[in-house]
């Protein structure tokens, strides 16, 4: 017994420490997001209770617990989370992280932002047998037609920095997504003021894939898609390097 009992150990310990081995200076770069109110009290996929004012967020592979610099590319801002989580789902992004980590590094205005992580201690390696939040991880196939948000915005269609219903062509330059209507429109207008007018600036509401409404900023209408890419590093110096170029 003790020597099955010893061998159990060694194997445990090996594992463990390839395992930590295997994420040690683990690095990466994409898309991050941050958790809305809706999820506070959630059960996470650690079996934790989601607290947004803790500096946590989620990963899909790395271990609970491992602890991670994440640095916003737009600003250089710095903000160490504790893995809790597995996530996010939604296509393209790396990670999703509390309101209070959002609110370090700048992210609570843009709603998304380009980062890097650099893993600073790994965690433990296995996860717990619990079952993720259904909703979570339900991917929504959006509806836009005739559902109002906010009592004004009908999902999916454009407005101009003044609320008034739009119907652009052609291509342009999505600067980024935030999470209420009030704050996309100040930002539109931000824009508009540093570029004297000389650009449309519009904002539309939809359904992201978790069933969250997003508010998306867009900079011109252009016929040519090579023209949007141009006035993209044209303006860069205005609407910052972490935009794409979209067709209306």
């Amino acid at each position: 017994m003790k020597t099955k009992l010893f061998f159990i150990f060694i194997f445990y310990v090996l594992s463990h420490h390839i395992f930590g081995q295997k994420y040690e200076n683990y690095t990466e770069e994409g898309l991050a997001s941050y958790y809305t109110e809706k999820f506070e009290g959630r059960i996470t996929a650690s079996n934790e209770k989601f607290n947004g004012q803790e500096m946590v967020g989620s990963h899909k592979k790395l271990p609970f617990g491992t602890k991670v610099l994440v640095t916003n590319l737009a600003n250089n801002k710095e903000v160490t989370i504790r893995i809790n989580d597995r996530g996010p789902y939604a296509y393209g992004r790396i990670m999703d992280i509390s309101q209070a980590a959002a609110e370090k590094i700048g992210l609570i205005e843009t709603g998304t932002a380009k980062i890097s992580i650099k893993v600073i201690s790994v965690g433990k390696k296995n996860d717990p047998k619990v079952e993720i939040d259904k909703p979570y991880l339900k991917e929504n196939k959006v509806e836009n037609t005739n559902i109002i948000v906010n009592n004004k915005y009908i999902l999916g269609k454009m407005y101009n920095i003044w609320g008034t219903e739009q119907n652009p062509k052609g291509f342009g330059i999505q600067l980024g997504s935030m999470q209420s209507a009030e704050a996309s429109l100040k930002y539109c207008k931000k824009i508009s003021q540093e570029l004297n007018g000389k650009e449309k600036i519009f904002m539309a509401a939809y359904k992201n894939d978790i069933g969250n409404i997003i508010y998306k900023v867009f900079l011109g209408e252009y016929e040519d898609e090579k023209v949007a890419k141009n006035n993209m590093k044209k303006y860069a110096s205005v609407i910052g390097t972490q935009t794409l170029v979209k067709r209306y």
